[in-house]
């Protein structure tokens, strides 16, 4: 008995010193990332063409704020053709432009699962938005932070395998990101590309994302 219950505990140990190893070891899988923003009217679908029309100048007010982030996926050494499947895209945007009579930042989030991702060293683009109910719910009325604008935000991306390790992280007008004490947290706020009325536009140019509640596939798939 004493035999048993010494191997199933080497065992567990050796099986979580693995673990520890790979998460450590995890490579940077996505790169050069780039952040960009804009504003955007939503689509409209009642006509054949998309006449959705973007714009970094603008107010937010009144308009989804579009955040798309640019990657290139490349695969480990010595494999030619390998996909990531379950790779988590989560993208916090601060807004640092108070109102002048209450200094308040607030912190949007949200996360884009995607069911896989090829490693093939192109260049790839994520888009999520932030509705414009939500940035007219939180941000200022008066002052500065009611004209949202890139001049006044930053952004951040990272990118999880499905274990939680990161495989890549970009910035967008900061490489600190620094949230102050007092900051209004607001989780959920930014949507997946497939939760806004973009979802059926260009389906074929983004890669395939996860609907809520779908299993996390395997992870590095294929390989010669």
């Amino acid at each position: 008995m004493k035999n048993v219950l010494f191997s199933a505990g080497l065992l567990a140990l050796v099986m979580l010193f693995a673990h520890a190893t790979y998460a450590g070891n995890t490579e940077e899988l996505f790169t050069k990332i780039k952040i960009d923003l804009s504003s955007s009217n939503p689509p409209n679908l009642r006509n054949t063409g998309n006449n959705t029309t973007y714009s970094s100048s603008m107010s937010w007010r009144n308009r989804w704020l579009v955040i798309a982030v640019e990657f290139t996926p490349v695969a480990p050494p010595k494999m030619r053709r390998a996909w990531i499947d379950g790779a988590t895209l989560s993208v916090r945007a601060m807004f640092n432009a108070p109102s002048e009579s209450k200094k308040q930042t607030h912190v949007f989030s949200g996360k884009s699962v995607f069911w896989t991702i090829p490693l093939d060293a192109k260049k790839h683009i994520a888009t999520m938005m932030i509705p414009p109910q939500l940035l007219d719910r939180y941000l200022p009325r008066t002052g500065s932070g009611s004209v949202a604008s890139s001049s006044n935000a930053e952004v951040e991306a990272v990118f999880f395998d499905r274990d939680g390790a990161e495989i890549g992280r970009g910035y967008y007008s900061t490489k600190k990101w620094i949230v102050p004490k007092n900051a209004v947290e607001v989780p959920n706020s930014i949507f997946a590309r497939n939760e806004t009325p973009w979802s059926i536009l260009d389906v074929d140019y983004f890669d395939l994302l996860q609907a809520k509640g779908t299993p996390v596939a395997a992870i590095a798939d294929g390989g010669e």
